[in-house]
């Protein structure tokens, strides 16, 4: 029984090793979940964010694409830069809680909709022209009974 469990052991062995003879760089991280580093969905997240936004500062929307996902793959690695990026990642997490707190606490989001709301209503007052079309409106509907309208 023990020569059958070890054979059976230098099968799986001879079945695991690399086809090629070739041995894959440890940092390497391919679909194998074992060479990737242990991270969270706010890790990532974060990363993507901090990456977009330094990536649409520096060259716009087509590098803040690449760099988020390039932040986003860089904390799955195992290396300094993973660690960098998982740590940054973190950071833009609680920030973005932070920021969360803040806006239920003091309505951020809806006083600057209103704002905003108010200045396009001003914008669309001043560009709209005063005798628009063939508009009544503008006359003095107090005027005396035959009277001429303004001209």
């Amino acid at each position: 029984q023990q020569q059958q469990q070890q054979q059976q052991q230098q099968q799986q062995q001879q079945q695991n090793q690399p086809r090629n003879n070739q041995q894959q760089a440890p940092d390497q991280t391919q679909d194998n979940p074992e060479n990737m580093a242990p991270h969270t969905k706010r890790q990532l997240g974060g990363a993507a964010v901090a990456g977009g936004v330094a990536g649409l500062i520096v060259g716009g929307p087509i590098l803040a694409a690449v760099a988020a996902g390039g932040a986003a793959l860089a904390v799955t690695s195992r290396s300094k830069t993973g660690d960098v990026a998982r740590a940054g990642g973190d950071a833009i997490a609680a920030t973005g809680d932070r920021l969360k707190k803040i806006n239920e606490k003091h309505k951020v989001t809806d006083k600057a909709g209103k704002s905003i709301m108010k200045g396009c209503k001003w914008v669309e007052k001043r560009m709209t022209p005063k005798n628009s079309g063939n508009n009544n409106n503008n006359f003095n509907t107090t005027s005396q009974a035959g009277s001429a309208p303004p001209s």
